[in-house]
């Protein structure tokens, strides 16, 4: 499980169905900009991201501590993704794809996200041109909550 291999499930969900509203979460929603930034879709005119990585170093950093494994282990995984993606695990940043988006785009995070850390979504939606960011005060990770959902529906019902 990748995201950049999440992605091209997402890019074939987008070319089936063109929808007009994304509405993606954790690592979805780092796949969800990656399609974006090498496929834009044409029909995307919203797109919400719920508590996304910003940076792959981190995630895998934070793999390594729970895992225990070394740095050659570290080392071995990077040059995987660098030779079957193109891409290096240092190099990765949603920000960096980010920076292109056209979409309406709604970024929630809880500042208490014990998974990914807060300052993800905040780095991500600093780079976009069309983003609302919003530190949610309920939900951690999951973001499921009344007060989540309520900040999703205003979003929609935006022109």
């Amino acid at each position: 499980f990748t995201a950049i291999k999440y992605s091209k499930v997402i890019k074939s969900t987008i070319d089936l169905y063109e929808p007009e509203i994304i509405i993606s979460h954790s690592v979805g929603a780092m796949a969800t900009i990656f399609n974006e930034y090498h496929h834009p879709s044409p029909s995307l005119k919203k797109l919400i991201l719920l508590g996304g990585p910003n940076s792959l170093k981190t995630i895998m950093k934070d793999y390594q501590k729970l895992l225990s494994f070394n740095s050659r282990v570290y080392s071995g995984l990077n040059d995987i993704l660098k030779e079957k993606f193109g891409y290096e695990i240092d190099k990765f940043n949603a920000a960096d794809f980010a920076v292109n988006i056209e979409a309406d785009t709604l970024l929630l995070h809880a500042r208490q996200d014990a998974i990914v850390p807060f300052s993800a979504s905040e780095a991500i939606s600093q780079r976009m041109k069309n983003a609302t960011f919003i530190e949610t005060q309920t939900g951690g990770h999951s973001l499921h909550t009344e007060e989540n959902t309520e900040h999703i529906l205003d979003f929609l019902a935006k022109a």
